[in-house]
């Protein structure tokens, strides 16, 4: 498991279901996010298949792993100072 923390830069969770094929899938992610898809994506690289059910997209600024905190020790810090934090499970 990587702990990491990083500023929420964008969320696109309003994926229609017209969405029929990569190049839509593409064109919307990248007006979405003014991103390439091919310089920011996962596994950019895979078909439309492995990425047609995806429920949502975010994009993450100033990412840093944390390597140095446990996970339960830095939330509770954060919660602390009152720091809103999202926990993502990416697979």
């Amino acid at each position: 498991m990587v702990v990491a923390v990083g500023n929420l830069a964008g969320l696109w969770m309003d994926l229609s279901n017209d969405i029929g094929d990569l190049e839509t899938l593409k064109r919307r992610f990248e007006g979405c996010f003014n991103l390439k898809w091919a310089e920011v994506m996962t596994r950019a690289d895979m078909p439309f298949s492995y990425h047609q059910h995806w429920n949502a997209y975010m994009a993450v600024s100033d990412l840093k792993p944390l390597s140095n905190m446990p996970l339960p020790t830095m939330l509770a810090d954060f919660r602390n100072r009152q720091i809103q934090v999202f926990q993502v499970l990416a697979g």
